[in-house]
């Protein structure tokens, strides 16, 4: 009888449909990176840093869009600033 390893997937054989779909959008995302690098000399890539999307988001509307699905659900809020 054969043995099973590590790099079994089951009887379906593989990923799922989700996570080869997953996969295949970050694999476009990298690949039209590059094609812009190098379609372009004068194009450097800049990294943004680790806090661009933290330093991005609008506390204001976070903030009204919670409170939105909150009262969606039937809860009455009232907010007060942390000290």
């Amino acid at each position: 009888m054969p043995r099973l390893n590590a790099g079994y997937r089951g009887p379906t054989g593989g990923w799922s449909g989700a996570s080869a779909r997953a996969l295949v959008a970050v694999a476009r995302s990298i690949l039209v990176i590059v094609w812009h690098l190098l379609a372009d000399p004068a194009a450097r890539y800049a990294d943004l840093g680790a806090g661009y999307y933290a330093d991005r988001i609008d506390k204001g509307n976070k903030a009204r869009n919670h409170i939105r699905q909150l009262e969606a659900l039937g809860f009455t809020v009232t907010l007060t600033p942390a000290a």
